[in-house]
């Protein structure tokens, strides 16, 4: 097994910037320098579906796409938080599995399935922490962007307040303005310009801010805990 080539990806993955990518090239280090028939990563998705997303080598055919939280592989994993062989009943059965492990909680696994020979503990702990940094690169990827989008959305919200602003001296000048049929009209227009985008930046701005809300949650999750 060629240990320097994860070891080395293991410093570099919290550099790549997209999350689609660092799982690839995840998968890829481990089957090359394992050997391994095929290596997978599964992620849960925003429906909390344990997913694979991402595979190198040949998947076993008939293999499920998904995999049960109660999945007897994932009721140990979430116990112990360490490297385990694929219990028999289970849908990893057979294959090395190596959890992403962030904040006290889990957050996806990395299976490697059956290499040339058998796994020795260190080659054990250099591919768990392949895994270990890919979920923490994971982590500081969904946190970048979650900070991203609510800046966004706060440039917005000031925007609109300063919108309301004009709307309200708008307002103020049409009331003393009496009879005014122009003055109606540009409240009118006000109110669909001004109002309803302040309305739906709102909302916006209240969904990103309950996400970044649910993301800080499931750092804080108690250890074990899968964090979906």
């Amino acid at each position: 097994m060629i240990l320097s080539g994860l070891l080395a990806f293991a410093r570099r993955v919290q550099f790549i910037e997209d999350p689609a990518t660092v799982l690839e090239r995840a998968v890829d280090v481990v089957q090359i320098a394992t050997r391994a028939a095929w290596v997978a990563a599964y992620t849960w998705t925003e429906a909390g579906v344990l997913t694979r997303t991402a595979a190198s080598g040949e998947i076993p055919f008939g293999t499920p796409d998904t995999v049960d939280d109660d999945d007897p592989t994932l009721v140990v994993l979430r116990s112990e938080r360490i490297a385990l062989e694929g219990a028999e009943d289970s849908l990893l059965a057979g294959a090395l599995v190596l959890p992403f492990v962030t904040g006290g909680g889990i957050t996806g696994l990395i299976a490697v399935g059956p290499g040339l020979e058998p796994y020795a503990l260190v080659d054990r702990e250099a591919i768990h922490a392949v895994a270990s940094a890919t979920g923490l690169a994971l982590e500081s990827l969904q946190a970048r962007a979650l900070r991203k989008e609510l800046e966004h959305w706060r440039d917005r919200a000031e925007w609109a307040e300063r919108e309301l602003g004009l709307l309200q001296r708008v307002l103020t000048r049409a009331a003393y303005a009496p009879g005014s049929v122009a003055g109606r009209k540009r409240v009118r227009v006000a109110l669909v310009v001004v109002v309803q985008p302040l309305v739906v930046g709102r909302a916006a701005l209240e969904l990103v801010l309950g996400r970044l809300v649910g993301h800080r949650r499931v750092a804080d999750r108690p250890a074990g805990v899968l964090g979906r």
